[in-house]
């Protein structure tokens, strides 16, 4: 510290100059005039009274150079402190981690910090103003990051890895020129990166030009793209300049409202240069799907489809769509079909007969997971077999591995209309060879418990089985009358053909259970018996997701947690009630 910031203390407390003590002879006097009986002589009454006068203006003044003293405790304390501060903020300049980093180590802090808390969300969704739409555009983590300092300004203005990330709502910012001016400034940052965004591109194509044609000088660095666009918008843009897509990897390709899309009047010829796209999200028209060259569909790696459809559609695209994409999917290729059937625009079952019959179905080869979804439009409801056994009939996944069936009522009947065509599923099962391919089911549908039996009749090799009904308005599957089926029986310890699913290691019901509770404890029991007898034993799971306004059933899982105890101690069971069912 130099001289001009030193502490100045006060002369008094260096000229105090305490007062002698009593000696020992003068105490002693006292003491014995306090044991004496005879009476103090005036004179030395007098004189004990001058000494406590004087003693008393000495005590006085060590209160004040007491004070004195503390204050300068305090004070001195107080300069400690600031002084211990200047310390930490100096070691901080030459010790702290942080500022030690190289600019490229903080930047991928920086990253991971900033851009893993928007990674795989849809941040198209709630903009609504255009306040919003430039929020999500400008970045306003990064622009905070960049307020700590000089350094990590430069850091946050410089690592080209943390700008790579966008949300562009065209259809909002198109109408201010500093939205432009802003998504310029942002590409420029990020020049050089793989380039990730979310686009929706829906309105008038004049004003959203600019904002299009800035996304596409930067194509080369498109890495994984959601593209939200109709036929009169983006898409005509996209068609003529999109030619260089070296690094896309990544598409999710929304053409259209889901129930007003329509066929296009050209291809889709767009994206024909993606030569390293290995994950396609679809959404709209069935007839639209083929946007990749044959040869292309090779390298998918992943396919989810959300189409509409009406019988029509069905009839007219579903056997070229089935027979070339998916045909072309290379091995353990996962596939997500998911149909919204309507009602209204055409009826399923005359010319679901006369052009797919189920006598000639598309064989799949190469798909070994494969989930379909199938939900009614706002319209209507799927209220009867029809549209379920259309799709179920057009198909044969030999190789398949993995299913998932949601076909969820659309209408809130109590019970729901049934949904599910049983003879098509069986029948699917029966010619895809599905009693020794198939290992996982995932299933949600409206269906009697004897169908349920029936279906899993022909899943022999099933091993994880999941059926959710947890949708109030659904009816309980999983019956007392399920269980004792899949229970397995004392004599057919060794004899698999005797035991419906021999191989279930994995159960998880969904909803209501309409079950006595020994029945479930006996089923458990048995299936934990016929694991442990493998070699080498096996686990068995059993999960439980029941309806959230089902309290009446807290009390029935607690004695079930009780009867299981000792499974569970001897880690022969895993027994788990959740809230959710996050599967799906």
């Amino acid at each position: 510290m130099n001289a001009a910031t030193s502490t100045q203390y006060p002369t008094c407390i260096c000229t105090f100059k305490p007062p002698p003590a009593p000696s020992a002879a003068e105490r002693e006097r006292i003491v014995a005039l306090l044991r004496s009986s005879q009476p103090v002589p005036q004179s030395t009454h007098l004189e004990i009274l001058a000494q406590i006068d004087d003693a008393q203006k000495e005590v006085a003044n060590y209160d004040t150079h007491i004070a004195n003293l503390e204050g300068l405790v305090r004070q001195a304390t107080a300069e400690r402190d600031k002084l211990s501060a200047h310390i930490e903020l100096c070691r901080g300049v030459v010790d702290s981690p942080i500022r030690q980093l190289p600019a490229e180590i903080l930047g991928q802090i920086f990253e991971l910090c900033v851009l893993t808390q928007e990674h795989g969300k849809d941040m198209l969704s709630g903009i609504n103003s255009f306040t919003i739409a430039m929020e999500r555009l400008a970045k306003p983590s990064l622009f905070s990051l960049s307020l700590v300092c000089l350094r990590w300004r430069d850091v946050t203005w410089s690592t080209s890895s943390l700008w790579n990330q966008l949300v562009v709502h065209a259809d909002i910012l198109s109408w201010k020129y500093a939205s432009l001016a802003l998504l310029e400034r942002v590409l420029a940052r990020g020049c050089g990166q793989p380039l990730d965004f979310q686009a929706s591109c829906r309105g008038q194509i004049e004003p959203q030009g600019h904002i299009i044609r800035a996304l596409m000088r930067h194509s080369h660095r498109w890495r994984r793209v959601a593209l939200h666009v109709t036929e009169h918008t983006a898409l005509p843009l996209l068609e003529r300049a999109l030619n260089r897509l070296d690094a896309l990897e990544v598409l999710d390709l929304d053409i259209g409202s889901l129930n007003a899309s329509e066929k296009l009047s050209a291809p889709i010829r767009a994206f024909s240069a993606a030569f390293h796209l290995k994950k396609l999200s679809f959404s709209g028209h069935i007839g639209n799907l083929p946007i990749l060259p044959p040869s292309q569909w090779r390298q998918l790696t992943f396919l989810s489809c959300r189409v509409n459809l009406n019988s029509a559609d069905l009839a007219d695209y579903a056997t070229e769509l089935l027979a070339s994409p998916l045909n072309q999917l290379p091995e353990n290729a996962s596939v997500v079909f998911k149909f919204c059937y309507d009602p209204l625009r055409g009826n399923w079952e005359l010319p679901i007969a006369q052009n797919i019959p189920p006598s000639n179905p598309t064989t799949i080869l190469r798909v070994h997971s494969f989930t379909l979804w199938m939900w009614a439009s706002a319209r209507g409801t799927i209220d009867d077999h029809l549209p379920t056994r259309s799709i179920l009939s057009c198909l044969s996944l030999p190789q398949l591995t993995s299913l998932t069936v949601r076909i969820p009522p659309h209408d809130h009947r109590n019970p729901p209309t049934a949904n599910w065509n049983h003879a098509a599923f069986c029948a699917l099962a029966e010619r895809s060879g599905w009693a020794t391919s198939l290992t996982t089911l995932k299933i949600t549908a409206v269906m009697s418990d004897r169908e349920l039996s029936e279906a899993l009749a022909h899943l022999h090799s099933l091993e994880y089985l999941l059926v959710d009904t947890s949708n109030t308005h659904f009816p309980a599957l999983f019956t007392t009358t399920v269980l004792q089926r899949l229970t397995v029986p004392d004599r057919s310890v060794d004899a698999d053909s005797q035991i419906l699913i021999p191989r279930l290691t994995h159960l998880s019901i969904g909803g209501d259970l309409w079950i006595i509770e020994r029945v479930l404890s006996d089923f458990v029991e048995s299936r934990i018996q016929y694991l442990n007898a493998q070699e080498p034993p096996l686990v068995f799971t059993l999960e439980l997701f029941p309806p959230k306004d089902a309290r009446e059933n807290s009390q029935f899982h607690a004695r079930l947690f009780l009867r299981f105890t000792e499974w569970i101690e001897r880690k022969q069971l895993r027994f788990t009630v959740r809230a959710t069912n996050y599967y799906y």
